[in-house]
């Protein structure tokens, strides 16, 4: 743009920016000015079109602001007034650089206002948010950067707090947001200058300073003002001795040798790392640049050395080091870019790609160079334009495909990312070479390429190119990929990227393709591919294409359709006869039962393939089929003819509501019985948008909702009660809750289970302030993409019953409902039955009531459609239920037969299952025969559950004397996994076949890493079992003790806490059945120290008794081997005891044995 270069002003609010820019504009007046933003709102009375004041507006982009504030901000100017369809046009023209939907009324600020400042030869000023800098950096403006932050936290709670204008809600949007801003406004090169306000006399001197140089172009005036002060200053005694030291300086560098030069950067360093540009100027006496100058020019002199060895290798490493830190002072403390700009015009650019593509240079000095790097590309388009034209791209990739360093391959990721955001040209460049460097390089570097790959796909290329597909298929076949893992994070990032892939115009290509790894006889050939041991490679390559068809299969019903009219399920078939990998077999098991349990016909052909014998193996554990499969059965698969592409599987209008009349009804009925019979549930009296739509607090009903559908997941709605009312007690606001520790969520959530919904909510609500203005989304999709742990049924139970928005839920009481009323029997955890269950749901809500009429079904599945013993009498929609109607039918039919009479004529208005006339095998009939006994119990049909793994584990109760008080340890679990996060007692996996002697020393020693000190009393005190949905878990419980703990060797956190601090503590369900198991243990103990004494004397006596008569057992021994035993007499006399005694009694030798080892 032409004119002087606007000013874009960031910071959060409380930082200072007004004051700042009221100041400047008081003593630079007729030099600044705001833009006129555009809005499609009516103008307001006394506003006139295009009229702007010199006053701050606060552009709607920043959304992190309460809406008062917003509205307050931007009351006292007027706007260029402008029809929504021509603000639309001009946005979607790219003239605007930023805008934002606030009210229902567009505002944005366009290129023409601020071309209409510069014309005026003004500066323009813009005060935006970080993300609004980051949009701008894609633009030609070319501003310049300015972020005015707070000293601290602190300092800006307490500037907010005393001004006492906001409500605590309000306050604590504006610290959150604040504090985002402050770590995002570190990043190198988003920001040419940054201010800590901590003096506002300092800040507003260094800001002067920062546009200085653009005031003087603007006005002559001040330029002559300016002139007068520096000829004054000039003179003072101060300026010259800077001059005359930045001399020294210069001159000592150009005599000195490399080891002084390496001394003069270090202290050049210390002393200068984080300053701005017009402090560099001051120390340098505005001679920087030529030290710059000097910098730059000797790193290509040491490069050269380096490349000829004129030195060691560790005195020009190091040196290199220090020059690199060094530039990146300069190039940090950008103003203007005028060191960018003559770091540039000496070839620094070719310069960092050469040392970069250097086998000799250090990991560290190439992560210094790509940092670098970074700061040029963040600069702007036509930095990034520099890099590319310099064969930057290449460079870069080679160096993060070749690199040993994951911080040198991060950076060059993101570099590469960053670079890709420029011209459409070069943007084409970086994915074409990332495309070419899939299947030459280790499974590390090609899990990195694969993730830059998939970002600047979704982002910058929307159209991927057709060469995509062969490439990223052969990745698969990397020798060390781990397709055993189900978290491999290698196949989960190629899945994503072929994921996204299959929804664009190389779909038919990539799955036609994918399949055809499954049988790789053509490629086995291919002289091309690299062998290892034969065909290691292909197989891993076709167990890792089973895997991605696996995920490909359940994302949806159409697409498990298309890839069985390919031929998946021979292809399939074929690679659980290859017994030459393993894996290939468990991966392509795993996919084909999907297949087989969500479509009959798969079933019907894939059984007649198997035989009977096999198939009862494959559905009774597909994932271990391998172990128990001979080389008969092993060629059968290999030789299989199954081919379904002519017989799709089809569903029957009798599965769907098609009559509007009977959806209305019920609808109408449904709705009756909820209004009249539904449970009063604390969630349920804050969010009712249907009889109370003017409700003010529309967020507090989103995160209500959102809180209590979370806490239902899997979960029993008693148990739930409690748990919410405590959670919203504590934080009642979404900005609370990201406010506080992760820790005191899991304190808050444990005992609930499922502890990574904990979590989730902490991430979510962090998200929701940090990156979307502390504002829920607001829509089923914008739920689902946006939170964290949000799946489709949370976003849209949210959007419906908080929001009001018309769309269908479908949980296990919605499934269990639909599955009954339209007689669905075929398994309801397949993706085609989920498809279909959610296509009834939106059929049927109602667009009235869609959020009571959600709970609603929910409701009827939770107390009257139940898994057992439904209440079919009491149910408002029974006459709807197709399930409910063929119980009627069978039990008229059982009655006639009974009394010898024959069947009636068919009943229309009683539905049948003769009633589905689909023309092929129905995929979601019952697969199985009908029970009678079960009635309607009969839908929905789910899949005989995996049973869990068993697993013992060793604990010990670890205690310790502190202040008179008994103090327990916990250590923490890791952030991800089982119980991430939560605290538990020290403990460790058990091997089988371990005696108890080795569990003991087992645990001793852990106890010993973890505290540092060896346990003592180690005492066994018995087992707790604990179920997890996928783990049957036995606690083997031992107790110990230390007299002080030190410092162990551990990774993991730990505390001491004593008993009432424990049991506030989050900690987990298992954890606290322990400690209840230990405290009962140790009462009852202590409850036995008082019978010790009578005990012992009386075991003493029945042995003196038992060796006076003479009893058999008793002939080894004499009555003095007896009586002298160091035994307590506290229950009286011997003879008084004896007397009590039976005399005839008969004392059995198990009985005397077991007196004699108890003593």
């Amino acid at each position: 743009m032409p004119g002087p270069r606007p000013v874009i002003l960031s910071g959060p609010s409380g930082a200072g920016k007004s004051t700042l820019l009221k100041r400047l504009m008081q003593e630079y007046e007729g030099v600044f000015r705001f833009s006129v933003s555009h809005t499609t709102r009516n103008p307001r009375p006394g506003e006139e079109n295009g009229k702007g004041l010199n006053c701050l507006p606060m552009l709607l982009g920043a959304t992190l602001l309460p809406v008062a504030d917003v509205l307050s901000s931007v009351s006292s100017e007027d706007y260029h007034f402008i029809t929504r369809e021509k603000m639309q046009e001009s946005i979607n023209n790219g003239e605007f650089i930023e805008n934002a939907v606030f009210s229902g009324n567009m505002y944005g600020t366009s290129k023409s206002a601020i071309e209409d400042v510069q014309a005026q030869n003004l500066i323009c000023i813009l005060d935006i948010d970080l993300q609004g800098v980051r949009n701008i950096k894609q633009t030609d403006l070319n501003p310049i950067y300015i972020s005015i932050q707070p000293p601290s936290m602190e300092i800006l709670e307490k500037r907010l707090r005393d001004r006492q204008t906001e409500t605590e809600e309000s306050l604590q949007k504006r610290l959150e947001a604040a504090r985002i801003d402050m770590e995002l406004s570190k990043e190198p090169g988003i920001f040419d200058i940054v201010i800590i306000n901590d003096d506002l006399e300092n800040a507003y001197e260094k800001l002067k300073s920062a546009l200085i140089e653009v005031i003087l172009h603007i006005n002559r005036k001040w330029s002559l003002k300016f002139a007068w002060r520096d000829a004054l200053n000039m003179s003072s005694s101060r300026e010259r001795a800077a001059s005359s030291r930045v001399l020294h300086f210069l001159c000592e560098w150009d005599r000195a040798n490399t080891s002084t030069r390496m001394r003069m950067l270090q202290k050049f360093l210390q002393e200068n790392t984080g300053k701005t540009c017009p402090e560099l100027e001051l120390e340098f006496a505005q001679a920087s640049s030529l030290f710059l100058t000097r910098i730059t020019t000797w790193i290509r002199l040491t490069k050269k050395r380096f490349l000829h060895r004129h030195f060691s290798s560790y005195m020009i490493s190091t040196c290199l080091l220090l020059q690199l830190r060094a530039l990146g002072v300069f190039l940090s403390a950008a103003s203007n870019h005028r060191y960018l700009l003559e770091f540039l015009e000496v070839g620094g650019v070719m310069t960092l790609l050469e040392i970069i593509s250097q086998t000799q240079t250090r990991e560290e000095e190439k992560a210094e160079a790509l940092h670098l790097l970074c700061i040029v590309s963040n600069a702007g388009r036509k930095y990034k334009e520099i890099i590319c034209e310099s064969y930057g791209v290449k460079v870069i990739a080679e160096c993060m495909v070749k690199s040993d360093s994951v911080e040198t391959q991060n950076t060059a990721s993101r570099l590469l990312q960053s670079l890709a955001h420029g011209n459409p040209t070069y943007q084409h460049h970086v994915y074409n070479r990332l495309v070419s460097l899939l299947t030459h390089n280790s499974p590390t570097t090609t899990q990195l390429t694969l993730h830059t790959l998939h970002n600047v796909q979704q982002v910058v290329v929307k159209t991927p190119h057709p060469a995509i597909v062969e490439p990223l298929l052969n990745s698969l076949s990397s020798f060390q990929l781990e397709v055993q893992y189900e978290e491999s994070a290698f196949v989960l990032t190629a899945i994503e990227l072929i994921k996204y892939l299959q929804q664009t115009e190389v779909r038919d290509h990539l799955l036609s393709a994918l399949i055809a790894l499954l049988k790789p006889t053509k490629v086995l050939q291919d002289p091309v591919m690299e062998r290892m041991k034969d065909s290691l490679p292909i197989f891993i390559q076709q167990a890792a294409a089973a895997k991605a068809l696996r995920t490909l299969a359940m994302e949806s019903h159409e697409m498990s359709e298309e890839l069985i009219r390919l031929g998946v399920v021979h292809h399939l078939l074929y690679a659980m006869g290859n017994q030459e990998h393993a894996d290939a077999q468990r991966q392509a098991s795993l996919t084909l039962v999907h297949f087989v349990r969500s479509y009959p016909v798969v079933e019907k052909h894939v059984c007649r393939a198997m035989g009977s014998a096999l198939f009862h193996s494959f559905m009774h554990n597909a994932e271990l089929l391998y172990m128990i499969m001979d080389g008969v059965q092993a060629d059968i698969l290999l030789s299989n003819k199954v081919d379904l592409s002519k017989e799709a599987p089809s569903e029957s209008p009798y599965h769907c509501f098609h009559d509007a009349e009977e959806i209305g009804l019920f609808r109408s009925r449904l709705l009756f019985w909820y209004d009249r019979t539904k449970r009063e549930l604390p969630w349920r009296t804050l969010v009712n948008p249907h009889t109370d739509h003017t409700t003010p607090t529309p967020m507090r009903r989103d995160k209500t909702m959102w809180v209590s559908e979370v806490m239902l997941q899997q979960t029993q709605v008693a148990t739930v009660i409690d748990y919410y009312n405590r959670w919203m007690k504590k934080w009642p606001t979404v900005q609370k809750l990201a406010a506080a520790s992760l820790e005191e969520v899991n304190q808050m959530w444990s005992g609930l289970g499922y502890y990574s919904r904990g979590r989730r909510l902490h991430e979510g609500a962090q998200k929701v302030v940090r990156d979307l203005g502390g504002e829920m989304p607001k829509s089923a999709e914008k739920l689902l993409k946006q939170l964290p742990g949000v799946g489709r049924y949370t976003a849209g139970a949210v959007s419906s019953i908080a929001q009001g928005q018309v769309t269908g839920v479908v949980d296990g009481n919605v499934t269990r409902v639909l599955c009954r009323v339209r007689a669905i029997g075929a398994d309801s955890s397949s993706a085609h039955v989920t498809d279909t269950l959610w296509k009834l749901a939106d059929a049927l809500v109602d667009p009235d009531r869609p959020g009571d009429f959600n709970q609603a079904v929910m409701e009827l599945g939770a107390t009257v459609c139940t898994p057992k013993n439904p209440q079919c009498a009491q149910c408002p929609v029974h006459t709807h239920c197709h399930a409910y109607s063929r119980v009627r039918l069978h039990q008229d039919r059982g009655s006639r037969r009974l009394l010898g009479e024959p069947d009636s004529a068919p009943d229309d208005s009683v539905p049948d299952i003769e009633n589905c006339t689909s023309t092929g095998a129905c995929n979601l009939c019952l697969s199985e025969d009908w029970d009678s006994e079960l009635g309607v119990q009969n839908f929905p049909r789910k899949p005989v559950k995996k049973a869990p793994r068993v697993e013992r584990t060793l604990v010990c109760v670890l205690r310790q004397q502190c202040d008179r008080k008994t103090q327990y340890l916990l250590t923490q679990r890791p952030t991800k996994g089982l119980l991430a996060g939560m605290w538990e007692l020290p403990s460790m996996l058990l091997e089988e076949g371990v005696s108890e002697k080795k569990h003991r020393d087992m645990l001793s020693a852990e106890v010993q890493r973890i505290v540092g000190t060896a346990p003592e009393s180690l005492q066994y005190i018995g087992e707790v079992v604990h179920i997890f949905s996928h783990i049957h878990q036995t606690y083997v419980v031992y107790s110990a003790s230390v007299c002080e703990s030190v410092e162990g060797q551990r990774e993991q956190k730990i505390c001491w806490l004593d008993q009432s601090a424990l049991q506030e503590a989050a900690i987990s369900t298992g954890v606290k059945k322990i400690m209840k198991l230990y405290y009962e243990t140790i009462s009852k103990l202590q409850d036995m120290k008082t019978l010790y004494p009578w005990l012992e004397s009386l075991l003493l006596l029945v042995l003196t008794d038992a060796v006076t008569r003479r009893h058999p057992w008793t002939t080894t021994f004499d009555y003095h081997t007896v009586t002298d035993l160091p035994l307590h007499r506290s229950a009286g006399d011997s003879k008084e005891l004896v007397s009590i005694m039976d005399s005839e009694a008969t004392l059995t030798d198990e009985f005397l044995k077991s007196s004699w080892l108890l003593l």
